[in-house]
């Protein structure tokens, strides 16, 4: 084996390895959005604080990009419950305001995994499905990848 098979085997492994976690996360994202989706109690609750937070992009850039972020507050199960800093769509942030009421929908047996109302559909299915398709894509790649020789 040559040193340039090895590279290709280590790129190989790296893209094999790097999928795992992608597509875990995809998968998970999917079902818990379709359990809020179509099995989740909806209640009404309040926005308690908006905010745009400035956040380091993942690399050596030093770029940054602006998250937009909600606290709301919500009775469920006879205990109020507090979420803040849910990350939300722009659009969405945008027509909330500090005191309004929100739909929220909340796992029945576990109210503190909760998401506005507007935060469950199509949106997150999309980017959801894109993350699973990047992560099979790495995956196939990565297992299927053999170096010319």
């Amino acid at each position: 084996m040559t040193d340039r098979d090895k590279v290709k085997y280590f790129f190989r492994a790296i893209f094999l390895l790097g999928s795992i976690p992608l597509l875990y996360s995809s998968v998970w994202v999917i079902i818990q959005t379709a359990t809020l989706q179509y099995s989740g109690a909806r209640v009404d609750g309040i926005v308690t604080k908006k905010a745009i937070v400035e956040r380091p992009l993942h690399d050596s850039s030093g770029d940054t990009y602006d998250s937009y972020e909600l606290d709301y507050t919500f009775n469920a199960k006879g205990r109020k419950i507090s979420r803040k800093g849910r990350i939300i769509s722009r659009s969405n942030w945008e027509k909330l305001s500090e005191g309004d009421v929100l739909k929220i929908v909340y796992e029945r047996n576990n109210p503190d995994e909760s998401l506005p109302e507007c935060e469950v559909g199509a949106g997150r299915y999309f980017k959801s499905f894109l993350l699973l398709l990047l992560g099979l894509v790495g995956f196939f790649y990565g297992f299927y990848f053999e170096p010319k020789r």
